[in-house]
């Protein structure tokens, strides 16, 4: 009885321009309390800046031979960039600080845009799409990313541009976005991979010349680390870092553990509504390995920071109001609650939602999982690259997109000024 008023308001024009608008004021209020928080761009460094800046100063001038003793594990294409910016513009961090927040209005735009074609393009209402971007806005390090000189949110920009090109079918804009996200982060290495991978799959099943010429296009962005590799001998300098870095273990279950479980809770109301009143074995089966798998390998301390520098207690935000709130062990059972929830939301949009044979998106998400097995440390924000995949997955679901249900016209008068990409 609830939901019928929502579900009237949904079917009008009304709840598209109601959802755009609560959208633009929640972004631009969090937006707004970042700035005050990083004193407008001009306070002192934070976080990882405390290196990212230093080391892109040690930068100015370029010259290839500094490579050799670059002291970060994310690409230095990226510190290179900005190493010219603050020889033309100062050597001041807000002008980073600046370009990551313009980063982060560009995820905005870019997101909303895609997430509208992809409801569009289902059948879901159109309401959805700015009601996902509300969703993605709750997680915290999305905007707690954005107004710092991290890499993170110039990574996830053009990772969904990537995404927007590729699902206008331009594979040559999508291979070049994916290419510069991967040179900001290379865990982004698992988005060429995977579309790669699928490219290849269609051309066995089909035998389609073009499809084979694709999948050999997406290699491009993979084979641009080998300079990387054979500089340092690793997609990353972890031996000029610190040499003990090598004695870590190449994979880290514990770490995708951890980060399946955030992941479930983070997006516990995605799971709910998608699937909560939808069971079957198969569903039931994916949360019991989901919930096995978490207690098979329950996340550990991170080994990286013990190796490089005092150990770090906590995990992220979710890990740090746990253990305040409900203490180690409850923590670890609601933990594992969220890795269980983590897998059923998994088997609903990647199972159940509205693809055709065209669609990569299942590849893409199942390729970051499988990539998160080797990273050096687990922390929340580190399941960001996948949240907006899971969010444009959910427009296709069921739940929200009924199946067969036509495009809703006429309802998408644009409130922000801006077109699509």
């Amino acid at each position: 009885m609830v939901l019928k008023p929502f579900q009237r308001l949904r079917d009008t024009g009304n709840a598209y321009r109601f959802a755009d608008a609560l959208c633009l004021a929640i972004f631009a209020c969090l937006v707004a309390m970042a700035l005050v928080r990083s004193h407008f761009l001009m306070g002192p460094l934070y976080g990882d800046e405390k290196h990212f800046f230093p080391n892109t100063l040690s930068l100015i001038p370029f010259r290839m031979e500094k490579l050799k003793t670059f002291r970060e594990l994310s690409s230095p294409a990226f510190f290179v960039a900005f190493s010219y910016v603050l020889q033309a513009l100062g050597r001041n961090v807000a002008w980073c600080r600046l370009l990551v927040l313009l980063s982060l209005v560009g995820c905005a735009i870019v997101y909303r845009s895609l997430a509208l074609k992809v409801a569009r393009r289902s059948g879901a209402a159109p309401a959805a799409a700015p009601a996902s971007l509300i969703l993605l806005l709750t997680f915290p390090y999305f905007v707690g990313c954005g107004i710092y000189y991290y890499t993170d949110i110039p990574a996830l920009f053009f990772a969904l541009l990537a995404y927007s090109a590729h699902e206008r079918q331009k594979t040559g804009g999508a291979v070049l976005w994916a290419t510069l996200a991967l040179h900001c982060r290379q865990v982004y290495v698992f988005l060429p991979l995977a579309v790669g991978a699928f490219e290849a799959w269609r051309w066995w099943r089909t035998r389609e010349r073009q499809a084979l010429s694709r999948a050999a296009l997406w290699l491009v962005p993979v084979a641009s680390l080998l300079p990387y590799v054979l500089l340092w001998h690793a997609p990353t300098p972890m031996r000029i870092v610190n040499p003990r870095l090598a004695d870590l273990p190449a994979i880290m279950p514990w770490h995708l553990a951890y980060m399946l479980a955030a992941c479930g809770l983070y997006l516990l109301p995605l799971a709910i509504l998608s699937g909560g009143r939808h069971w079957s074995w198969g569903k039931l089966g994916c949360v019991a390995a989901g919930v096995a798998f978490f207690i098979a390998f329950p996340p550990r301390p991170n080994l990286y920071f013990q190796l490089v520098a005092a150990p770090i207690a906590t995990l992220g935000f979710l890990d740090s109001a746990l253990r305040a709130l409900v203490g180690g062990k409850v923590e670890m059972v609601i933990l594992a609650a969220g890795a269980g929830s983590a897998a059923a939301l998994h088997y609903e949009l990647l199972f159940r939602s509205h693809d055709d044979h065209r669609d990569a998106f299942k590849w893409i998400i199942a390729a970051f999982w499988f990539v998160s097995l080797f990273d050096h440390l687990a922390w929340d924000k580190y399941i960001l690259p996948v949240l907006p995949l899971l969010y444009l997955a959910a427009l296709r679901h069921p739940a929200i997109c009924p199946a067969g249900a036509p495009a809703e016209a006429g309802t998408t008068g644009e409130l922000w000024s801006w077109s699509a990409p």
